[in-house]
């Protein structure tokens, strides 16, 4: 094909130099020169007939003090949406080799990681539209400003250059950190792996020169992967960081924008930020990737890891939600460019702000929130805590008193602590007088503890499943009540065990739990909560919000547990409290809560089901009505209740008012959400369809499954399923 440049127009200092440019590009190689830069468009990587305007502009004023600085001029490549095929290379003289083409992005600017001197020549790759300028980048990466202490903090920075870390720095100083501050830079060059080693490199020059000394961490972006291949690696750390350690924006389990394919039918603006700032090292946070493959590995740097509990750390990821209409997890479920499940080190982090990325970076709220955290979680860690509570040296107090600090930190919203409050006082309720009730996790069992400091339900022995699995809880519960005679050295002696035949690890606790099962001093229930209770093999009875270990209740087909009607009847609609969790709309609650309060619902349709079984369809109506109108959960997760309505009002005769009930339910809004959500409202749907075939609605039916083909076009199974009601 004929090479072809059409100028259409340019502007010029003088005749030979040329500040800015426009062109309409073919598909052909063309080199454009501004100055004495040189832009070089390869073969293919444009549409054809593109319009492309590249201006020079004088440097942004961008200041930085961490070893950076901008020396420009700046090239402006319009317009700022074009996506290059192939990068565009760019060439311009250089006298120093600590030269680079930086991009900017947000309020401040990223060196390009392919961008180097070679000779007395800058070289660049391109991607993308917007405006680039040179940069002086530091001779030497590494901590900057350290002294000599014993305590102080580290904050690791992001490959992102602009002033949020010299904000950060004046929010510590108000917020009263009184520590040295010590800040370490990298490259973006290099993998997260040698950043790392050179981190460990570091410390551990700085230790041969000042001694001993712990660091409180608080590190942003790619920083966090960093700080967490340094502190999870064995071989590198140096233990030498404190149980405070603080993430903001930290890309946890990788991104999607380190792909060139998501990046190019994204419409974030930050969504070359990986490419761009760490060039072929982006690959590490693939799917897949080794770097993903190790930290899934070890992703423990929480909790009772080290035998040494001054070594144990506690963690706050601090992360952002904004919705973008878009097709990525990162546009509409993160913060455009980090998705904010990918942040999510633990099961409960801190609610995530209402910012994008570089939002985050630039909000003093999150700043002292991470300051906060910081100064709490540098008193203490929860193996030491608990360790020093069972040993008799503190009381409970102190863990109720530490962990309502951290969970207002954590829910920020004051309703959300209260509504906490409401749900565990429903669940210990829910508990017969001087019951052993078995927890799963910090939302069913710190608040518990809180409520019993206050004088409610003090007669239930709250045991928390997870500590059970340690000698020193089983010690303390059984000073406590707990209804098992094991001697000191049979406890010493339980490990946990594999059984080959069902091909199930059990765990100390499990075995401490079959005990407690077999003993008959006191009641023995498990939460709503607890994970895989029908795995135990012993029979369960639903009452409210936990699982009676027990018999006689009503069968709903579910074949590892009944359902007690007159004791959830009085526990449901009689005794329990909703007003704090029905005062706020569901896709308000943070995340983790949403999935806690599931377990409302959860119960309620089985009391709706054995009410059905027992063809009390009256009773079950009023239930059923009752979860309908007061239980606030997701739209996916409320189908099966309305669906359960439906079907009682057909079974009695009166199909206008089933057909209502299901219409009532799919008319009711469903807020955006991820795909999950999306998926699982697919289920329910199908199953609204079968109700509806088997009211004799078929147009109904083949129109709602149609709507699902709208969510998933290419799902197979409704294909298959919408042909077979059509046939009938």
């Amino acid at each position: 094909m004929k090479k072809t440049l059409l100028l259409l127009s340019f502007l010029v200092i003088n005749a030979c130099k040329p500040t800015a440019m426009e062109y309409v590009l073919s598909r052909s190689r063309t080199v454009i020169d501004i100055d004495n830069a040189k832009f070089v468009v390869e073969d293919n990587s444009v549409a054809d007939s593109q319009k492309i305007r590249i201006e020079k502009k004088s440097a942004p004023k961008i200041v930085n003090t961490e070893g950076y600085r901008i020396i420009g001029p700046a090239y402006a490549i319009g317009p700022e949406t074009l996506v290059f095929d192939k990068p565009v290379l760019f060439a311009c003289p250089a006298n120093k080799n600590t030269l680079k083409l930086a991009v900017m992005i947000a309020n401040g600017f990223l060196p390009l990681a392919e961008s180097r001197v070679a000779g007395e020549t800058l070289q660049a790759k391109i991607r993308h539209g917007g405006e680039y300028f040179l940069v002086e980048v530091p001779e030497k990466y590494g901590i900057l400003n350290p002294v000599k202490t014993d305590q102080g903090l580290l904050i690791v920075s992001d490959l992102y250059v602009g002033k949020y870390l010299d904000n950060f720095k004046k929010v510590l100083k108000k917020e009263g950190y009184k520590y040295p501050v010590w800040t370490y830079i990298y490259s973006g060059e290099q993998s997260i792996e040698e950043n790392a080693k050179l981190l460990a490199e570091e410390l551990k020059r700085l230790h041969a020169e000042y001694g001993k000394f712990r660091l409180d961490v608080v590190s942003f972006g790619v920083g966090g992967l960093v700080t967490h291949r340094y502190v999870a690696d064995s071989t590198l750390y140096g233990y030498d960081i404190s149980s405070a350690i603080v993430s903001v924006g930290m890309p946890f389990f990788g991104s999607n924008f380190a792909e060139y394919d998501s990046v190019k039918k994204s419409q974030s603006p930050y969504r070359f930020f990986f490419i761009d700032a760490m060039g072929n090292n982006a690959q590490e946070l693939t799917a897949g990737s080794e770097l993903m493959k190790w930290i899934s590995e070890n992703r423990g740097i929480v909790g009772w890891i080290h035998d040494d509990l001054e070594e144990n750390k506690n963690f706050a990821s601090l992360s952002g939600k904004k919705f973008l209409n878009g097709s990525l997890p990162e546009e509409n479920e993160g913060d455009f460019l980090v998705a904010w499940k990918s942040t999510q080190l633990t099961w409960i982090e801190p609610e995530p702000f209402p910012l994008n990325h570089f939002e985050l970076y630039e909000n003093e709220t999150v700043f002292e929130t991470a300051v906060k955290f910081i100064n709490l979680y540098r008193t203490f860690n929860w193996p030491r805590l608990f360790s020093s509570v069972w040993e008799g040296s503190i009381g409970m107090e102190k863990v109720n008193e530490t962990w309502e600090r951290e969970i207002k930190l954590t829910m920020r919203k004051p309703i959300e602590y209260d509504i906490i409050l409401e749900w565990n006082e429903n669940l210990l309720e829910s508990a017969p007088q001087d019951a052993v009730l078995i927890t799963n996790g910090d939302l069913d069992t710190y608040p518990g503890w809180l409520l019993q400091g206050k004088g409610v339900r003090s007669d239930v022995l709250i045991v928390n499943r997870s500590l059970l699995n340690l000698k020193g809880y089983i010690r303390f519960l059984q000073k406590k009540g707990l209804p098992i005679y094991l001697r000191s050295e049979q406890i010493d002696s339980l490990n946990h065990r594999y059984d080959k035949k069902t091909d199930r690890v059990f765990t100390i606790s499990d075995q401490i739990i079959e005990l407690l099962a077999q003993q008959k001093i006191r009641p023995l229930v498990l939460s709503t909560t607890v994970y895989d209770p029908q795995a135990f093999g012993f029979p369960l009875v639903l009452n409210g919000l936990v699982y009676l270990v027990g018999t006689n209740g009503v069968d709903i087909g579910t074949k590892w547990f009944t359902v007690d009607i007159e004791k959830n009847t009085g526990l449901l609609l009689d005794k329990f409290s909703y007003k704090k969790i029905t005062s706020i709309p569901i896709d308000s609650l943070n995340q983790s809560l949403s999935g806690l309060f599931m377990n409302y619902g959860s119960s309620l349709y089985s009391l709706g089901k054995a009410l059905v079984n027992e063809k009390r369809y009256a009773e079950a109506l009023r239930i059923l009505s009752f979860a309908t109108q007061h239980v606030n959960q997701p739209k996916s997760s409320m189908g099966p209740l309305y669906l359960l309505q439906a079907e009682v009002y057909f079974e009695i005769g009166d199909k206008q008012k089933a057909v209502s009930v299901v219409g009532e339910f799919i008319d009711s809004p469903f807020p955006k959400s991820n795909k999950d959500d999306s998926l699982n409202l697919i289920k329910v749907y199908k199953d609204a369809a079968s109700l509806y075939m088997k009211m004799g609605e078929k147009d109904q039916a083949i129109k709602l499954l149609a709507e699902c083909l709208k969510i998933t076009p290419d799902d197979k199974e409704l294909l298959k399923l919408i042909q077979k009601y059509q046939e009938d």
